[in-house]
This record gives structure tokens, C-alpha cells and sequence, in this order.
């Protein structure tokens, strides 16, 4: 079945993020050892309140400020690091985004993001600084905070296929994130994993000439 949509994950797809809150806190120079525990890992108190945080900052039950807030108590940082740490999880766009959208506007092939991720980030997204990216030539662009749910929930698949009213191997996905793959393939998608250390824009064009997709 030819491809109609194909849906894009952001961070280790379309954007190079920190991979975990000591890579954050190091990425502005706070010394993240208060986190860890004496095998150098985070301390499991501390690793469930930053997912508990996580999760309801990512499907918007809390504000900026109150995740900023929730984090500092949990892990004595203050309120200003949390907030400079989630600013700096962003590292840039991955080179030859707008020529991937290209091949796809060419193609005439509609297009989505499907991101679990919050306010901040969003907004650093959609801004005029060097953390844009081109959403706006996206048809649909579906994010965690808005919808209430995160990957690999089914609620937020579902979203997808309600705004762009499309279902089943019409949809192509890429994320790099196996479980939201894995999620993806649950509701019928072609969905393929995206290796956020190598150059995820070519792999995206390699699997597209593989479905036949002109360039």
C-alpha cells in the first residue's frame, strides 16, 4: 500500500537532545554528582520523582514552572539549573531536514510530527532561534502536552489518525525509540527505527528510495 503519511519523531529524529538529565546539567556546567548514587548512576529516588516530573510536564498536567519546581525539590538543584538544564537539552537540528520535507512535498506525500515533549521545547521548536525547525510545513504536528498522552500510548496514535484521518499502512513512522516502534507496528503503521547517533535525515531518504519514493 503507497505510503500517504509519513510521521516524524523530533528529539533523536529531527533534533539532537541530551540523552539523560547528568548529560543536561553537565551541558551547562552543574556538576550532576548530587544525583547519582555511589555506583554513579541516579539514585532510584531520585530517577522516580525526574520520571514522575517528566510525564505529567510532557502531558501538561503541570506548567514550566511547576516542573522546575517539582525537580528542585527532588534533587536539591534549584529552580534556575532545572530550567537552564531543560533549555539546554536541546542541541540543534539535524542537518537536511527541509530537503527531506522537499522530497516529500515533491512526492506529494503528507507529512506529521509525532513528539512526546513539552511546553519549553515546543516553543524553542516554533521560535525564530536555533532550535527552529520547520514545522510549519508540516500538515500535522501532534505533541505530548497537547494531547494529554505520551508514547507509546495508544491514545496518541490515535490522535494521528483522527487529525489526519488516515489509518494503517498508509502511515509511515520514524522514531528512535524501539518501544514507540513497536507501538507504531500495534496499530498497523510502517514504522522504522532511526539511530539518533548516526545522520537520521539520510536514513529517513534511504528508507523512502526504499519504498520506491522518488527523490
Amino acid at each position: 500500500m503507497p505510503v500517504e503519511l509519513v510521521v516524524f519523531d523530533l528529539g533523536g529524529v529531527m533534533v539532537r537532545i541530551c540523552r539523560t538529565w547528568q548529560q543536561a546539567l553537565r551541558q551547562i556546567g552543574v556538576n550532576p554528582s548530587r544525583l547519582l548514587s555511589t555506583s554513579g548512576s541516579l539514585a532510584a529516588d531520585v530517577a522516580a520523582a525526574l520520571a514522575e516530573a517528566n510525564f505529567a510536564h510532557e502531558t501538561g498536567r503541570i506548567d514550566n514552572d511547576a516542573f522546575a519546581l517539582q525537580i528542585a525539590a527532588a534533587t536539591g538543584l534549584t529552580t534556575v539549573e532545572v530550567t537552564a538544564a531543560l533549555a539546554g537539552w536541546l542541541l540543534g537540528p539535524y542537518p537536511g531536514i527541509d530537503a527531506v520535507v522537499d522530497r516529500l512535498e515533491r512526492a506529494s506525500v503528507r507529512t506529521a510530527c509525532l513528539s512526546n515533549t513539552n511546553a519549553m521545547h515546543w516553543a524553542a521548536f516554533h521560535s525564530n532561534g536555533p532550535m527552529r525547525l520547520p514545522l510549519d510545513r508540516l500538515h500535522h504536528r501532534i505533541a505530548s502536552h497537547e494531547v494529554g498522552a505520551m508514547k507509546p500510548a495508544p491514545d496518541i496514535y490515535a490522535a494521528v489518525e483522527s487529525q489526519a484521518d488516515i489509518t494503517g499502512e498508509r502511515v509511515l513512522f520514524f522514531d528512535d525509540s524501539l518501544e514507540n516502534i513497536t507501538a507504531a507496528q500495534s496499530h498497523g503503521w510502517q514504522a522504522r527505527q532511526i539511530d539518533h547517533a548516526g545522520d537520521p535525515m539520510q536514513q529517513v531518504h534511504d528508507v523512502l528510495s526504499e519504498l520506491g519514493l522518488p527523490q
